[in-house]
């Protein structure tokens, strides 16, 4: 069986999905939808993930992301691994609590967003949990209608924003309340859910540019495919630039003092070269795979905690993706 298909770029939108195994409950009581609400802040500090709108169905859940890193398995995997140790924890248990992968959707955000995110608002009335929306305590709705239910950590403006300036909360209850459309609603009744949710042209976009290379037959949906690669020249290019200096210098190691445009090209090697630590070694001289697997690790986590880092890895990630022709 294929595994789902994973596009990731920066700035890439997402809907993801995941339920329990063998589709048992994975919240049991408010405790544990709290916990995973609590999550998603700890989600939008350490990885930088900006979430729209989510929705905590009792055996399920829904949420609507954007990421600027480009690091959503690695966002995800810290998610559910955390919730599943806190869940078990709490309920005495052990062993796997969600379905295998988690389910994303990368959605084109200009022509279905809005759209996407009445339907995740709307679960809790499509399964005849609740009549209103508003009524559903799980799920980012309210948030959407009174600040006073808003975290600083969800981004509502990027909705409410498309209704105009004026009476924009009204406008979106409005919207919500008129149901779900025909369209999303026939793309997500497929037994088989589509890895793309888009028009036409960003369809074809999303094909010819991250999976022209990557398809060996013409089912989008059996492809997997985990960045845009680059080639090491490519990403030593680019940082050299950055920093002023010669490509020859990234390959020096310097004995009394950190080389850190070194550093950064080998995280970006490691991040979006698609190659092995052995080849990167190997490219860079002078050090072990050991070494190439500490230095993406000790970038990793500076990133969440170091803005000044943070940012020179998101333009230099954006550089690269000149590369790419969109």
């Amino acid at each position: 069986m294929s595994r789902p298909l994973r596009i990731e770029y920066p700035g890439a939108w997402y809907h993801i999905m995941n339920r329990g195994a063998a589709k048992q409950l994975i919240f049991h009581n408010p405790n544990h939808y709290k916990i995973f609400i609590q999550l998603l802040n700890e989600l939008h500090k350490r990885f930088q993930i900006r979430i729209l709108a989510y929705c905590l169905m009792p055996n399920h859940y829904h949420i609507l992301l954007q990421t600027p890193l480009a690091n959503l398995s690695r966002a995800m995997r810290h998610l559910n691994s955390l919730y599943t140790r806190r869940y078990n924890i709490s309920q005495k248990k052990d062993g796997p609590l969600l379905r295998g992968r988690f389910k994303s959707i990368i959605v084109d955000n200009e022509n279905y967003l809005l759209r996407l995110s009445r339907y995740i608002h709307l679960n809790p009335v499509t399964a005849n949990i609740v009549t209103h929306a508003e009524n559903y305590l799980w799920s980012s709705y309210r948030a959407y209608l009174n600040d006073k239910f808003k975290p600083d950590w969800l981004l509502t403006d990027e909705i409410l924003d498309r209704f105009g300036p004026n009476k924009k909360i009204d406008k979106y209850r409005i919207f919500i309340t008129e149901g779900i459309d025909d369209e999303i609603n026939s793309f997500y009744k497929k037994l088989k859910l589509m890895p793309i949710l888009g028009c036409e042209a960003f369809t074809k976009t999303i094909s010819e540019n991250y999976l022209k290379n990557n398809c060996p037959s013409s089912e989008i949906s059996q492809q997997k495919y985990l960045m845009p690669i680059f080639n090491f020249e490519q990403i030593k290019q680019v940082v050299a630039r950055h920093h002023g200096i010669d490509e020859l210098s990234l390959k020096i190691v310097k004995r009394k003092a950190s080389n850190k445009p070194r550093q950064i090209a080998i995280y970006l090697a490691c991040k979006l070269s698609g190659q092995k630590y052995k080849l990167i070694a190997d490219e860079f001289t002078n050090i072990t795979v050991a070494g190439i697997a500490k230095i993406f690790q000790r970038i990793t986590e500076a990133i969440a905690t170091d803005s000044m880092l943070n940012e020179e890895i998101i333009l230099l990630e954006k550089r690269l993706m000149s590369f790419v022709k969109i």
